[in-house]
């Protein structure tokens, strides 16, 4: 009798039609909409249709996650292009955090060259940056300026000038804007370069620690105070 259900109920077998198709058709568009996984080539076509600073910046950011080389497309076109929208004044409109994380992923790719016209624009708009941006960002800033500060004679070539004049501008702008500083995460890392500052400055901000420390969270309390900051 069950065997025949089908046959002797065609409703029960049109909705056992459907109801397979709608499964077959729901799993068909899932895989259609799974992500996929980035490429060099998919990058590469990303960057062919004239994107803007910001989507090269993270074209850049995603091509250091799947490659450790631009060797094999550096003369690519579609790669050019990439680098040329980080050469052009909209550059300056990436916030600090998008321009730093686009220049360390320009460093950790084999080929690319620090006199680059891509890598300076990008180091020159933080030089700029380094006026107005938080103070949390200032010490972002003051840890990556500071571990690639060049010496001797690579100071004295185009990329390694740039690169003094950002350490030395974070360093004015840390200097001038010290007061704004108020949450202990700063100050801490602050005080990890002391060689960095004279001593005068270094009293200020010991000072300063004491006037917003009621007002720090118990987590910047227990930073500063594993530093020896009270």
């Amino acid at each position: 009798m069950s065997s025949d259900a089908s046959t002797t109920n065609p409703t029960l077998a049109e909705e056992s039609s459907s109801s397979s198709s709608s499964s077959s058709s729901s799993s068909s568009s899932a895989t259609a909409d799974a992500p996929k996984e980035d490429s060099v080539e998919s990058l590469l076509q990303l960057g062919e249709s004239s994107p803007s600073s910001h989507r090269s910046a993270n074209l850049v950011v995603r091509l250091s996650k799947v490659t450790s080389t631009v060797e094999p497309f550096a003369d690519d076109p579609r790669f050019r292009k990439i680098l040329r929208r980080l050469e052009d004044r909209q550059v300056s409109s990436l916030v600090t955090t998008h321009a730093l994380a686009t220049l360390k992923a320009l460093e950790k790719l084999e080929g690319v060259d620090e006199s680059w016209l891509s890598v300076q624009s990008l180091e020159n708009s933080l030089v700029w940056r380094a006026r107005t941006t938080s103070m949390r960002e200032l010490a972002l800033l003051l840890s990556y300026a500071y571990s690639r500060r060049p010496k001797g004679v690579a100071a004295q070539d185009g990329g390694g000038m740039l690169k003094e004049k950002l350490f030395q501008e974070v360093i004015r702008a840390l200097e001038r804007r010290w007061v704004e500083i108020v949450d202990g995460r700063t100050f801490v890392s602050l005080l990890h370069y002391p060689e960095c500052f004279n001593q005068q400055f270094l009293n200020k901000i010991e000072d300063r620690i004491t006037e917003v420390a009621e007002n720090l969270l118990p987590s910047d309390l227990v930073l500063a105070s594993r530093d020896g900051l009270f």
